[in-house]
């Protein structure tokens, strides 16, 4: 009976000194949402892309600018351009390298060379790198 007594008493001093901290420092414990995370500068901002812009986009990809390159041009992301493109209806390019070019890669990575530095030779992702020699039987490195 002293255990349980003594426990009340503490729960009732907590909930008094709850109740005598100032409202301002109190917000949390009353259900409102801390200031700092209503910021607008934690929301995500969205730039339109005027008809210009996606003109712009288009006939510089069908004139063999990569997305990456237009991106950093423009000022946008990658996958924004690809998005402005493929709402456009323009057909993307796909870079499927020959087998020369494959067995160069295998040669290359077989003699220590990295995925992301035979990928910069090539113009394509150390990812794709890392498929295509998968796809060749060879068994890739552990960082």
């Amino acid at each position: 009976m002293a255990l349980f007594s003594c426990k009340t008493e503490k729960l009732q001093h907590l909930s008094e000194h709850l109740l005598a901290i100032p409202s301002s420092q109190n917000d949390e414990v009353s259900g409102q949402p801390d200031p700092y995370y209503e910021a607008s500068e934690h929301k995500r901002q969205y730039r339109v892309v005027t008809k210009g812009e996606a003109t712009e986009i288009i006939a510089a990809y069908q004139a063999g600018e990569s997305t990456g390159s237009i991106a950093k041009r423009l000022g946008r992301s990658r996958n924004g351009v690809g998005l402005v493109l493929k709402r456009h209806g323009v057909e993307m390019r796909t870079f499927s390298p020959s087998e020369t070019v494959v067995k160069q890669m295998v040669e290359m990575y077989e003699l220590g060379q990295s995925l992301a530095t035979i990928g910069k030779r090539y113009s394509i992702s150390p990812t794709t790198v890392s498929l295509h020699l998968r796809k060749q039987g060879v068994k890739i490195r552990t960082r």
